[in-house]
């Protein structure tokens, strides 16, 4: 729950365009996991 949340953030942050990869998360797990780690430690 609180990942989800956490991602939807970060995208809504840094990448607006990234909205519409939501409709589509599965193509972007993978980029969406390293990034969220990198932000994680940043956190």
């Amino acid at each position: 729950m609180i990942y989800e949340q956490h991602v939807a953030i970060v995208a809504v942050l840094l990448r607006p365009d990234e909205m519409q990869s939501i409709n589509v998360y599965p193509q972007k797990v993978g980029e969406e996991l390293q990034f969220s780690s990198f932000t994680i430690t940043l956190l």
